[in-house]
Order: structure tokens, then sequence, then C-alpha cells
């Protein structure tokens, strides 16, 4: 190991330029899969947490038709523990994922026969309905205010309830007050945690409802909670307490999502283990003559999309990561040229003592593990760093990959140590082989673009979408092959042009360009690869970014969107009244299945209406309103989703014959389906229409917050949502923050290694270009032109090399928004188009630029500083 550390003191910086090398590409290759799994669980979280209880929870319900009666010693057996061991069975049965996402199992019991009973006339309802319930876990997840838990065995003839108290501040009832003949309040409660999810399932644990009738008042909803141990039994009780009734019993295992955060959960394999649990029978209990039961969930549908949002992300993520690899694996194979260069002298002498080439190659294995091995390791360990999480074993096979490319390409320089290089790969005149790689290459090209265009939006598979990210790196390949071949030519006309022009420094730096071995083709491959996929990414995080964007607005229609009670006339007045509001416009249904004439076609659709303002709340909206002003400046109507008539006229049932305005796939603000009309409320013929939604536009100067928040008080049983906090939540969603993160963290490791390639080469070339400076001083040239000599070298082949990148980054982002479905990192049936976010591309080449600029300079002022008597001195030893 003595003529190691020899070596390695003669001449350090070439070696440690090769491990800083293969540290960054162990560190890029390391940091690629864990910024994919980092983005996959930030979706798979985002997607879990915002489901409903009643979407996403696995689920049963079963019914008992018999009698209802307590349970315990004066009964039967408590019947809930069999019932908890059964469906802790189900659960432990998983394999995992799945067993860790279902949480600890919850029931609630509620009878088909409601109570009924006239209130008193200080409480203002005309009615009470209320349904008695049994939640077994009651006392766990309330809080008592008043009174003692209800419970059986206390002698008399009224079973004892527990109320919300809420509600019983309304009804007016206190601690042992009688509800009916059969029941009397034992206690009063609020919820622990009235945002739980749990509650979803017993709502009325934690709320109530006050249903209006035009004619009689207010009735109140609410919910009597029996005794813990209440349970359906076997026989008729004949009490007080019992009847001839049913229960409904519901079973639920809630969704644990922080079980799944940093875990790299398989998606496709959860969503699997989901299908395999819902498609068999389950015991709903462990005691004899339990009915069988069968879960369902939604949750099958969302880890569908999240399976496909995964697809996608992973396969642009993999063509930005492409760029920076490719470059870091050039500037590997630069740093261990120049390892080698500087090794020539020494290996020429042994050789010419009868080194064979195979001592040569073994020599030069041992020199690059011992360098790069603990580089490699480095550079894992900083990807770990970076970003942190789980990170399996097989990681590490990137790490060794990126020490065996130093490996290797020190062995071939090694044995090939001495040999005459010369440029062949610029020439115009290329071999026969190089004329069939790229003719394969254009032809394999073409094929990928043509099956990518023309295949279903579905038939992607899980994980990384290999078509839909071989093509743009066959596209990235043809276009620097044929950069390639053509890069004579502008340096050509560069030569011929400065020829006749007075000066040395241009003729030279482009003739130079042309014939130096270690100048252009490195630069403009490494500045094209990096540029290329360094655009195509910002484009496509732009477009996505602006395309959820203009799906929010087109969800919520407007600044603010109100949906639930019916909005009527009056109702509509208050909220006009609202300090900020500008613009009110109601959605009306008028009929679900209306038959609408075509042409001679008969189709059944949706028949939705609008009020005449519906054109000023659409005004906010990115491009204005997507409603064509006609439709309420005469009589017209406008097709919606899958009618794709534009024009001509239509009879409808209800509007009569009315021309078609115009088309729309989607309505902002609605969910009216596939097949839909809309038309202006005022030409309605029939019974008046219901409206549940309104658009509400506010002034320019008024805060879009504050007015939701008043709306939302002013309608408490409503849903407000508005759209700064969608876009807010949008910002802050992992599609939209893990894909820029990724890809500034991608783009800003290509433009330093770019940089550092463009570097490497103009290094590898510096022998020839000292002794071609010291002759030139010699003979008069100011140092001043020795540095414009060298930008003039590599000057030229850079800044062609970024004008097609950047063209060709765009191009290749639009081929992917053509070849793959964007619609699910929009959201809903928006499907985005093409948005060149100029600031974003503006700064991705400014900071491209300014990073070759930085490398085109520190290669000048090292021409320029040169020793001209050390150099000369050298010529003469030749």
């Amino acid at each position: 190991m003595t003529w190691l550390w020899r070596q390695f003191n003669e001449e350090r910086w070439p070696a440690l330029i090769l491990a800083l090398s293969v540290a960054l590409l162990a560190a890029v290759a390391g940091v690629t899969p864990r910024l994919m799994s980092d983005l996959d669980d930030r979706q798979l979280g985002q997607a879990l947490a915002g489901l409903s209880a009643i979407q996403g929870d696995v689920q049963a319900s079963w019914a008992h038709s018999q009698a209802v009666g307590p349970s315990g010693p004066d009964g039967v057996d408590d019947p809930w523990p069999a019932r908890l061991e059964a469906a802790r069975a189900i659960r432990d049965e998983q394999p995992e994922p799945l067993r860790s996402l279902l949480a600890d199992p919850e029931f609630v019991g509620r009878a088909n026969r409601e109570v009924e009973l006239v209130p008193e006339p200080e409480t203002g309802y005309y009615l009470a309905v209320l349904a008695l319930l049994v939640y077994p876990h009651l006392s766990d997840h309330a809080i008592l205010v008043d009174g003692a838990w209800p419970v059986f065995g206390t002698g008399s003839e009224r079973t004892q309830v527990a109320v919300l108290e809420g509600v019983a501040e309304k009804m007016r009832w206190t601690v042992g007050s009688s509800i009916g003949e059969d029941y009397v309040v034992s206690a009063t409660f609020r919820p622990a945690d009235p945002s739980a999810q749990r509650w979803e399932h017993v709502p009325l644990g934690r709320t109530y409802t006050e249903p209006l009738d035009p004619n009689l008042g207010v009735a109140m909803n609410a919910g009597l909670f029996l005794p813990e141990t209440y349970t359906p039994q076997a026989g008729d009780l004949g009490t007080p307490r019992s009847w001839d009734s049913g229960m409904t019993i519901r079973m639920w295992f809630g969704l644990d999502v922080e079980s799944l955060r940093s875990s790299g959960v398989d998606v496709d394999g959860l969503a699997a283990q989901l299908t395999s649990l819902l498609a068999q029978r389950y015991e709903s209990s462990t005691a004899e003559g339990s009915p069988d039961i069968r879960l369902n969930s939604e949750l099958g549908s969302t880890l569908t999309r999240v399976v496909a949002q995964q697809t996608l992300t992973r396969s642009i993520l993999t063509i930005a990561a492409l760029g920076p690899i490719a470059v870091a694996v050039a500037l590997v194979i630069l740093a261990a040229r120049l390892v080698v260069q500087r090794r020539e002298p020494w290996l020429e002498l042994l050789h010419a003592r009868g080194l064979t080439p195979a001592q040569a190659r073994r020599m030069a294995v041992v020199e690059g593990t011992v360098l790069t091995g603990p580089a490699a390791v480095a550079g894992h360990l900083l990807a770990v760093a970076v970003i942190p999480g789980p990170y399996p074993a097989v990681a590490w096979l990137t790490t060794l990959f990126s020490a065996a490319v130093a490996v290797v390409a020190l062995g071939v320089g090694a044995v090939h140590a001495g040999a005459r290089r010369t440029r062949t790969d610029l020439s115009l005149h290329a071999s026969r082989w190089r004329v069939a790689g790229e003719a394969l290459a254009w032809t394999a090209t073409a094929a990928a673009t043509f099956q990518l265009l023309s295949r279903p939006d579905d038939e992607a598979a899980p994980g990384v979408d290999l078509l839909g990210a071989a093509t743009p790196v066959l596209w990235t390949l043809t276009a620097t092959l044929l950069v390639l071949r053509l890069y004579p030519l502008p340096l050509g006309i560069l030569a011929r042009w400065t020829r006749g022009r007075p000066g040395l420094t241009g003729f030279l730096g482009a003739a130079r360009s042309l014939r130096d071995p270690a100048g252009g083709v490195v630069p403009v491959t490494t500045v094209l690869l990096g540029a290329t996929l360094a655009v195509m990414g910002a484009t496509l995080v732009g477009t996505v970014a602006t395309g959820t964007e203009r799906a929010t607005w087109a969800s919520t229609g407007s600044h603010i969107h109100l949906s639930g009670p019916r909005v009527l006339d009056p109702m509509v007045d208050e909220l006009r009244a609202v300090d900020g509001v500008a613009t009110v416009a109601r959605l009306y249904e008028a009929s679900d299945n209306a038959k609408v004439t075509l042409g001679g076609d008969e189709r059944w659709v949706r028949v939705l209406l609008a009020d005449p303002e519906l054109m000023s709340v659409y005004q906010p909206m990115p491009g204005g309103s997507p409603v064509p002003a006609a439709l309420f400046e005469e009589p017209a109507l406008v097709l919606g989703g899958d009618l794709s008539t534009t024009s001509g006229r239509a009879t409808v049932v209800g509007l009569g014959e009315l021309r078609v305005a115009g088309g729309l796939r989607v309505l902002p603000g609605a969910s009216p389906g596939s097949a839909w009309v809309l038309a202006d409320v005022n030409r309605w013929r029939d019974r008046q229409p219901t409206a549940t939604t309104a658009l509400i536009s506010v002034d320019p100067d008024a805060d879009l917050r504050e007015v939701a928040a008043a709306i939302a008080q002013l309608v408490p049983n409503s849903r407000v949502t508005n759209v700064a906090d969608q876009l807010a939540q949008l910002r802050d969603s992992p599609t939209i923050d893990g894909l820029s993160r990724a890809f500034w963290i991608l783009s800003g490791t290509a433009a330093v290694l770019m940089a550092l390639s463009v570097i490497g080469s103009q290094l590898l070339g510096g022998g020839e270009r000292r002794h071609l400076a010291a002759i030139l001083r010699t003979l008069g040239l100011r140092p001043g032109q020795l540095r414009a000599l060298a930008a003039w070298e590599v000057g030229p082949a850079i800044a062609l090399a970024l004008v097609v990148g950047v063209g060709t980054g765009i191009g290749l982002a639009a081929l992917m928004l053509a070849g793959l479905d964007f619609r699910t990192l929009t959201g809903g049936g928006y499907s985005p188009t093409l948005h060149v976010h100029w600031p974003t591309l503006a700064s991705v080449v400014g900071a491209l630029l300014a990073t070759m600029t930085m490398a085109v300079a520190v290669t000048s002022w090292s021409a320029g500083r040169t020793d001209l008597a050390q150099e000369l001195r050298i010529g003469d030893q030749r």
C-alpha cells in the first residue's frame, strides 16, 4: 500500500476530485428513491386523512329482529365482549400493513323504533323524535357533565338514559327528568373530542338537528343513550324497558393513519389486502348462533387513486433524476480520466519495464476501491441525512454502482494510458456502427412515442411507469445525438466568421473547440442532459400547480361556495347584506332525469338552472366565466358532460325548444354528472325548482376568510368553503410541495454537477492549453486574451446546449401531458394543459446560465495564470 500513499501525496487534487465525484453520484442516486418514498408516504397520508369515517372506515352492519332488553345479572350475558373478541380476531388475521392501519373496533346499536313526543311549549319545538342508541364506548369518549352513567337494576320502571348536554338545555331536561313514560335522564354529557371521526358513526352523540317544517315549525332530532350493556336478546321481556323491535348494530374499524407514516407502504399491496378482507365473511361474535357479516369500505377507491398518483409522480421524479445522475456519471468518468492522465508518466515507465495490462488493471482497481469506497459510503450517508426514513438494504446497490463506475473507468484508463486519443465523435462522416446506433435510437424513440400516445390512460402498471419514463429519456438521447451530429456545423460557421475579423481569440477558440479532444462533447452532452430534464421538471411542476389551482376554482365556482340547506329568497337577501359580499347566484336542480331531444336523438339528462348573476360570480375564476353570455340574453341553454353537440336547437321538458349556446365538460361549483343541461331559471315553466347551492363573489378589498366566516355563522347548518383556504391547502399539499422540493433538489444538484463536468473536461486539456498559451504569450498575447480564448473554446458549445435543452425540455413536458393521465394529480376530471410558468422557467435557466458562466470563468481564470517559463522548459524537454 506504500505505492498508493506515494501516488496520492505526489498529486492529491485529482484523487480528491474523483472521491468527491463518487460521493456526489452516490448521494444523487441514493436520495432519488428516498424522495419518491417520502412523497409516496405523504400522498398516502394526505389521502387517508382527508377521508371521513363513513368513507374510509372498514365497517359492517347487521340487524337483530328480536326483543331488546338488559343484559348482565338480571338478563343474559353481556354480548359486547364476545363481539369485540370476534372483531379483534378479524383484524389480527390481516397481514401488514393492513393490520396496523385498522384501529381497535367499536360498536353502536340503534333501535329501529324511534320515540316521538310533544315537548313542552316553552322549548319552541312542536315535535321531538328521539333515537334509542347503545354505545358501549360512550363513557370512554365522553365527559360526564351531570349525574351518573345509566345502569340497570335500579328498581325503577323507567330505563335510565344519557342525553347530550345541548339537547338537555334545548329540551329543558335535567337529571331526573322523565322522558315519556319509559325513560328518565340519569346523565348529561358532552364529547371529549367533538372533532374525532368516531362521532360520524354516532352523530347524535355530538350534535342534534332541527328540521324545519314550513307549516308546523321546528322539530328536534336527538339521541337517547341507553345503558352500555343494553343489547338484543331472545324473548319478550314484558317490561316497559322492552319492545317488540329490532336493533341495527354497526361495527367499524377506524384508520390509524399515523401507523403508515414514513414506513414506505406498498399501496398497491395494501389495496390487494383490503380487497381480500372485504371479499370474505366473518363471524359477528364468538357466541354461538351469531350471524355472519361482510365488511365494506370506500377506502379501496381512494387507494386506487393514490396508486395512480404515485405511479405518475414516480415517473416524473425518475425522469427528473436521470439528468443529474447521468451528469454525475460523466463527472466520475472525467475525474477517473484526470487521475489516469496525471499517472501517465509513471504508467508509461512501468509499461516500458514490463507491466502487463492485467497488472495495470489490478493496480487501478485497488487504487479505485481505496479512493472511492469511503467516498461512496459518505455519499450514501449524506442521502440518508437529507431525507431521513427507512432505508432498505437494497439501497446500498446504488452506492456499489457509484464506486463501480469509478473503478471501471480507472481500470480501462490504466490499460490504455499513453495511447493517443483522436477526435472522431464530431465528424459528419461517422462510422457505420454509429449510424446504426443512431438509427436504432430514433426508431425506439418513435415506437415508444406512438405506444405512449395510443395506449389507454389506465394501462400504466403500479410503481414507475416504464413507458412513460423511458419515452422522455429516449427523446433526450436522440436530441443529444442530433446535437452531437450537427454540432460541428455552427462551430465551423463561427470559425469562418471569426477568421476574417480582427483578433485571434475568437477564431482560435472556435477552431480549438472543433479539434481539442477534451472540449466539446462532454460539456455539450452534460449541459444538454441537465438543462433538458431540469426545464422539463420545472414545466411539469408549474403545469400541475396551475392545473390543480384551476381545478380548485372549478370545484368552488367562485370566491365562496355554500351548500346544504335550501337557499330561498330571504336567505339570498341576508347573504347579500353581509359586509363584503358582491354577488350571489344560486344553482337549482330542476330535474334529475329529464328527456332532451337533440337533432332527432333523445337523451335523459339532469336539468340545472341558474340565476342570471351566475356570470358575475364566475368572473373571479382564471379565464373568467366559462358560461356564454347568450345563456341569459336569449332563449338558450348549455349542454354539459358527455353531450358533444355545441350548436343547433334542443327541446327539454319544462324549458321547451331553445338554442344551444355552447358546451361545457365541467360546470364550476357543481357536480351534475355525465350528462346535463344548464338554463336560465327565469325560463323554467314547471314547478318551483329547489336550490341548495349558492356561489358568492366578494368585493376586491374584502377579506375573503372573514366574509366566509360571517356566512358560516349566518347559515349554521351548511357547508361553506372559500377558495383562499382551498388554494392554501393546495400549496401545502404533498403533490405540489413534494414535487417542487424534489425538483429544486435535483435541479440544483444537476447545475452543480454540470459546472464540475465543464471544469473537469477543461482540466483534461489543461496541459495542451497551457503549452499553447506559453507559445502565444511569447508571440505577444496578453493574459486577458488567453482567458478570452479559453471562454471561446467552451462558451458557444454551452450556449448551444442550453438553447436546445430549454426547447427540448418544454417539448418533453408537452409529450408527457399528452401521454400520461395527470388528472390524478389535479383532482376530479380536470386534465391540465401545458402551462409554462415563466418566472420559474426564467429562474431555472438563469441558475443554469449563472452556473455555466461561473464554470467558464474558472477555466478562463486558470488559463490566464499560465507559468510561461515552466511551460517552455517542459516543452523543450519534450
